[in-house]
């Protein structure tokens, strides 16, 4: 009959053979069973936490891109990933993620991408994650990663403080408004140069 058994504390990146020998109630042994084999991951998941500038409540709903590299070679992107919100900290997570240490890049709905660097991932999950959560600047609301006269136009095509506007982009600060603290948030980061990381 087929046998299972669960196995912990396993070796990551590791294959392991499984053989079964039994016994009768005589005492009768068996031959050695088919050998089963199986390779443990070398994966952990990246957890992060982050900060959006101007944003000083818990959102729900809020996702976040993020950028793994290592040197100048792009090694995983990934688009909307889900936060959670506790207070004004945003959290994420992306499973299966290889082992090793990379430069991580985070990027917010209206807001400029940031460099997290030299972050390892591990079986165990994200190792030395800064303790202060990183804020992603605001204003970049046509995603290019610069605050510039695209955004301003952009911003103001949306622009009224009287009207609820869920999810646009041109919210900066989540609150379902395109106002003057938008306005003013897109200001403190205006660069048509771009940002830098």
């Amino acid at each position: 009959t087929t046998q299972s058994l669960i196995i912990n504390d396993l070796n990551p990146a590791t294959t392991y053979y499984f053989a079964i020998k039994s016994k009768d109630g005589n005492n009768n042994q068996s031959s050695l069973s088919n050998i089963a084999s199986a390779a443990t991951t070398n994966k952990g998941p990246l957890d992060f936490h982050l900060k959006f500038q101007g944003v000083n409540s818990a959102i729900s709903g809020k996702t976040a891109k993020v950028i793994l590299m290592q040197g100048a070679t792009q090694v995983g992107s990934f688009d909307n990933v889900a936060l959670a919100a506790s207070g004004n900290i945003y959290s994420g997570s992306v499973p299966n993620i290889d082992s090793g240490t990379y430069d991580v890049y985070l990027k917010g709905p209206a807001h400029l991408r940031k460099k997290i660097p030299a972050i390892s991932v591990s079986t165990i999950g994200t190792q030395n994650w800064p303790p202060a959560p990183p804020i992603l600047l605001a204003g970049d609301i046509t995603q290019d990663n610069r605050v510039d006269i695209s955004d301003y136009s952009a911003m103001l095509l949306k622009f009224n403080p009287t009207l609820i506007q869920p999810n646009t982009v041109a919210d900066i600060n989540f609150d379902n408004k395109v106002d003057t603290t938008d306005y003013s948030l897109m200001l403190l980061n205006f660069n048509p140069l771009g940002s830098g990381d």
